[in-house]
């Protein structure tokens, strides 16, 4: 159900690339491009993400409670697989780490071999020396490599790594599901990656595209979104004169060449 309801939402981009949306309160953007660039005031709710896109994507026909569904669907869908590559497994990678730094014990193990403290020891040694890892399996290999000369049982450390893995996707797609926790940067590429559209961020700082977020498909349409000191997201739109009352709602990549 909540692919289906993805997949309806994707039907009806494109249908709304010029026209006005229910909030019509517009702010000029003094973007570098020197075109006519708005914002518009979206919910501070913790869901200023997906209702920005919402607002872009739907125009007029745009209802808070879908963006609301649309988080939840993308929270049911994602997979821990999804998960584990989100950000080039950056994401599950940092998690993992920050996990076993923080909440493994010797009570995870049925051989205590070690104290607490001396285990604590051990794993931020094996963290440190590790720290530049880039993938997700090659550092659980690693991992359960050096625990193992430690004198810890393979299947036993393979366990509490997939337990803590397992539980910190858990965990994500929770917060992933929560209407008023913040989005962060790893939600706009989920929100982009299961709606097939690209979005476009511009940073309240430079006005400029964030660059670490420019994994574009030329053939999904495009959405710019304005995000304020990297907390709040608000939907932008691009006039050809600042006298139009109707505005351009959705992007090609090539209408996007000026601001890039």
């Amino acid at each position: 159900m909540a692919q289906e309801y993805l997949n309806h939402i994707h039907t009806h981009i494109g249908n709304h690339r010029r026209g006005r949306m229910l909030n019509n309160s517009l702010e000029l953007v003094p973007m570098k491009s020197n075109e006519y660039w708005y914002k518009s005031p979206s919910p501070g709710d913790g869901s200023c993400l997906f209702h920005s896109a919402v607002m872009l994507l739907l125009s007029d026909e745009a209802r808070q409670d879908i963006a609301l569904n649309i988080r939840r669907a993308i929270s049911e869908v994602i997979t821990l697989d999804d998960y584990s590559k989100i950000q080039n497994c950056l994401l599950a990678l940092i998690n993992i780490q920050l996990t076993l730094q923080n909440n493994i014990n010797v009570d995870c193990f049925q051989t205590k071999i070690m104290s607490n403290e001396e285990l604590k020891r051990e794993v931020d040694s094996i963290l440190s020396k590790h720290a530049n890892s880039i993938d997700i399996v090659e550092f659980r290999e690693k991992f359960v490599e050096d625990m193992v000369k430690l004198g810890f049982d393979k299947g036993e450390v393979e366990e509490v790594f997939k337990g803590y893995f397992i539980s910190n996707y858990i965990e994500y797609t929770n917060i992933l599901k929560s209407p008023h926790m913040w989005a962060d940067h790893t939600m706009v590429l989920l929100l982009a990656e299961k709606l097939k559209i690209n979005i476009i961020v511009i940073s309240s700082r430079n006005m400029q595209v964030y660059k670490d977020l420019s994994t574009f498909n030329k053939d999904y349409a495009c959405i710019v979104i304005f995000n304020t000191n990297e907390t709040h997201f608000e939907p932008m739109v691009r006039k050809l004169n600042p006298n139009d009352e109707e505005y351009q709602t959705t992007f090609t990549l090539d209408d996007l060449k000026s601001i890039f």
